[in-house]
């Protein structure tokens, strides 16, 4: 895969705080998301957040390997 992609999380007692981006390979495009879920479902936050940066247009090479990747 040869997409950017990158995930920061934090938590603040039961809650989940999930920022994401995506970029194209030669960086001239990206996209970001922040999610917020329950600390106890965080493959739901990363599954969520993939499905925002796709539903933004972050259809780049490898957009599977960005949904794992965020869960």
């Amino acid at each position: 895969c040869h997409t950017p992609l990158g995930a920061w999380g934090t938590v603040e007692g039961e809650t989940l705080h999930l920022r994401a981006c995506v970029a194209t390979p030669d960086g001239g495009q990206s996209w970001r998301v922040e999610v917020t879920g329950g600390i106890h479902n965080p493959h739901a936050v990363g599954e969520e957040a993939a499905r925002q940066l796709t539903a933004a247009g972050a259809v780049v090479e490898g957009t599977a390997a960005v949904a794992n990747a965020l869960k």
